[in-house]
């Protein structure tokens, strides 16, 4: 791979178990040349980082643990550009794990493609204990609690409003100087405290309109290993609340009378999905679900709530 180096970043709190999983299944990945693995403690209560440390000691790869004690996914992110010193940085979720041919599959997008960013398939594994009529409607609804990114069998390049959308956070590559040079990730997005999400949606904007060239590679492949306790309708409703803020974080009206337009809209979209939610079968229509609540977090956001 030339002088190509490689960091993969793994954030975390309090999940002490996912990340030993995690640490396991790449472990068949690695060692490689020019590759290292960070994971970045965001506050922890837990013996994350003594647990990463002690494994550090034993292990054949170049592992390293940072404490962020800024609780926010978006701090623990910046916090791996800063400490990381490869080119490529690759933030995986702490519950991932790895297909054969992940690494190949992305230092080759990386020499092929000089690329700014690359985004991998990510498949949702749901516990056995999810009802089937959940898993089949937030799938049918695209997954997006989920982490499903599953856009394409063959690898595409990825555009600005194109047929594929930006690769998720969950798995994806980035150049890390180009990153901090557009200034990270924003840390007004990102889960954490008010579980606003999209922080890598906003700045996938900003290194599209930088020019730089933006790649799916599906061979990169991680299975996301779902916890029970997040899929059910609660969790999901909460979810599209703080999409719904972060959609006017990253796109505020530009003036006052859209802003009263934007506005209107929320409360229409609240009364009319409302209703639809009582009708026979409602409770389990994803679309009413997801429309209701980002409209109710667009309307809690603009009143800063």
């Amino acid at each position: 791979m030339g002088n190509l180096n490689f960091t993969v970043i793994i954030c975390t709190k309090d999940r002490r178990a996912d990340v030993a999983r995690c640490l396991d299944s790449l472990a068949a990945e690695l060692p490689r040349p020019n590759w290292d693995v960070l994971v970045i403690d965001n506050a922890s209560t837990d013996d994350t980082s003594e647990f990463v440390r002690d494994q550090a000691a034993k292990n054949p790869v170049t592992l390293r643990v940072i404490y962020e004690e800024h609780a926010g996914l978006s701090y623990a992110r910046n916090r791996g550009l800063i400490e990381s010193n490869s080119q490529y940085v690759i933030f995986v979720d702490d519950d991932v794990s790895f297909h054969s041919g992940w690494c190949q599959a992305f230092e080759e997008c990386a020499q092929s493609y000089s690329c700014a960013a690359a985004g991998g398939t990510i498949i949702p594994v749901f516990p056995d204990e999810v009802p089937s009529w959940y898993v089949k409607g937030v799938m049918a609804d695209g997954g997006t609690t989920t982490g499903n990114y599953q856009p394409s069998k063959v690898a595409a390049a990825i555009t600005e409003g194109g047929l594929i959308g930006h690769p998720r956070g969950g798995n994806m590559l980035l150049d890390r100087q180009l990153v901090i040079d557009l200034g990270s990730f924003r840390v007004d997005l990102g889960w954490g405290k008010k579980r606003i999400p999209a922080e890598e949606t906003e700045l996938f904007k900003r290194i599209h309109a930088s020019g730089g060239v933006v790649r799916f590679t599906p061979k990169a492949t991680v299975n996301h290993h779902l916890d029970a306790g997040r899929m059910n309708l609660p969790y999901l409703r909460k979810w599209h609340i703080g999409y719904g803020r972060a959609s006017i974080l990253m796109r505020p009206p530009k003036n006052q009378l859209r802003w009263l337009f934007k506005f209107v809209e929320q409360i229409f979209n609240i009364i009319f999905y409302s209703l639809r939610l009582h009708l026979p079968g409602g409770q389990r229509n994803f679309r009413a679900h997801r429309k209701q609540r980002q409209s109710l977090g667009r309307v809690m956001q603009m009143l800063g709530l």
